[in-house]
């Protein structure tokens, strides 16, 4: 058999006219599995990530796409480290949520009921978050830059719903979804009839809290976005990626329950958890 080896001749011949002489090997060591440095640290990546997309959740604060925050994680000695940044702007808003989250934190940790004061940590936290919430779900009494003009959230999703509900054969989901549906519905009529200050205090409070158990409950028993898909995309208010955007945006809700159990839970675990600071970049 013919050995094909000209392009290896030719570039023995160029390496030969580069340098005559060769630079002795250097051999590269990898870093040991575990080092003295990384001891130190009691958290796993896997946690560090976690905490730092709760925290990303529960501090974005404006609809903007043009404003862009970044959040990043420190563990320190004494407890943890989130440094926050926005391109535009200031970060007052940012920094009193957080005051407050970790406040709360602390305070639903320090005894020895904590594992049962997850409901009081929520309801900080939509206290916290209470005018990104409203935002969110597109209330009437959402701050004027937040509403962007369009349906709120829990009204496009009724309407898809009764969709659904009038086809000749209805999706076999859409019983149960329906259940929630109807408190839904009932808890954001309730939402909108309040005033302005009243929807941004503790009675919109109240209903924010049971709006977000609901989609958390809905979501955790239903495929919304499969479910929302089975709509013809030929009816003019679902056309494009209406109803991939919706089951999105009731994802986003859902976090912020997720958010609270992940980091309570971890708080009563690790006192590092305790110990919360925000630094501005």
């Amino acid at each position: 058999m013919a050995v094909q080896c000209g392009a290896l001749t030719e570039n023995i011949a160029l390496l030969a006219l580069c340098d005559t002489t060769l630079e002795p090997m250097i051999e590269d060591h990898p870093p040991p599995e575990k080092s003295p440095e990384i001891d130190s640290y009691k958290l796993s990546f896997q946690h560090e990530q976690q905490v730092t997309e709760a925290f990303a959740v529960l501090l974005a604060n404006t609809d903007d796409p043009n404003k862009v925050g970044a959040i990043c994680l420190e563990e320190q000695p004494d407890g943890l480290l989130i440094r926050t940044a926005v391109n535009s702007g200031d970060q007052k808003d940012r920094k009193a949520s957080f005051e407050r989250i970790a406040r709360a934190l602390e305070s639903c940790t320090a005894g020895p009921s904590a594992q049962r004061d997850e409901e009081t940590f929520f309801g900080e936290i939509i206290a916290a978050c209470q005018s990104r919430l409203l935002g969110r779900l597109r209330s009437s009494n959402a701050k004027p830059a937040r509403k962007a003009g369009k349906q709120a959230i829990l009204t496009k999703l009724c309407d898809g719903v009764r969709l659904l509900d009038g086809f000749p054969t209805r999706p076999p989901q859409l019983a149960l979804v329906k259940n929630h549906i109807s408190l839904l519905e009932d808890a954001f009529t309730r939402l909108e009839s309040l005033s302005y200050v009243d929807a941004h205090s503790e009675p919109g409070r109240q209903i924010l809290k049971s709006i977000l158990l609901s989609i958390e409950q809905m979501l955790a028993s239903t495929d919304i976005k499969t479910l929302l898909g089975l709509i013809p995309k030929n009816i003019p208010a679902w056309s494009g990626i209406a109803s991939q955007s919706l089951a999105r945006s009731l994802k986003s809700l859902a976090q912020y329950q997720d958010a609270a159990h992940y980091l309570l839970r971890r708080a009563c675990r690790d006192p590092t958890f305790r110990h919360l600071r925000i630094a501005d970049v």
